[in-house]
């Protein structure tokens, strides 16, 4: 009996090894998931710094105002022209018949439009146009139509007509997934 109760604490002291040695690999994949994962979110911030907040909308009316007035133009008109959601691309929906999962879509990022109208000095617009590509954020020009004045005493005076764009991920699930049927809510 001495006997059989030996081998089987044996067969025990074995498997605290085994258990000991899998303890020593799970530690390291650990530690190296945790690396993977720092490096992911560093990647994600990097990434997703480059779209503005609700909050960080209304700074960019500000910003730029302050970047006009910086170089000596005048705004004229500053408003928000619309929002739209841009869906992620679904991936194997070939059937004909649409699901109801199918009629909800999932909001990649929302486009946030702004109308602008400046005038004053065209070396001036151009230093503006460099402070806005200067910005951490995304901003696009979409639309920009630029009228010389031709005047005697306002030379190289232009007026610009611009729509500008920036992008925003959604706030809350109630964002991330519209239903296509109801349209945008």
């Amino acid at each position: 009996p001495m006997q059989e109760k030996l081998e089987q604490q044996e067969r025990q002291i074995s498997q605290v090894n085994n258990l000991r040695n899998d303890i020593a690999v799970l530690s390291v994949r650990i530690t190296k998931e945790e690396i993977k994962l720092e490096a992911a979110k560093k990647d994600f911030n990097s990434r997703t710094k480059l779209f503005h907040t609700d909050k960080e909308l209304e700074d960019l009316y500000r910003h730029i105002s302050m970047l006009a007035l910086s170089n000596q133009l005048m705004v004229s008109k500053l408003e928000k022209v619309g929002e739209t959601p841009v869906f992620e691309v679904q991936k194997g929906s070939s059937s004909k018949k649409k699901s109801a999962k199918d009629k909800v879509k999932k909001v990649a990022y929302y486009e946030f439009k702004v109308r602008v109208e400046i005038s004053g000095n065209y070396s001036n617009y151009t230093k503006f146009r460099k402070g806005m590509a200067e910005l951490k954020k995304i901003i696009n020009i979409n639309e920009e139509q630029i009228i010389v004045l031709e005047s005697e005493t306002a030379k190289g005076e232009v007026k610009v007509s611009a729509t500008l764009a920036t992008y925003r991920l959604p706030a809350n699930d109630a964002e991330l997934y519209i239903n296509s049927e109801e349209g945008l809510q």
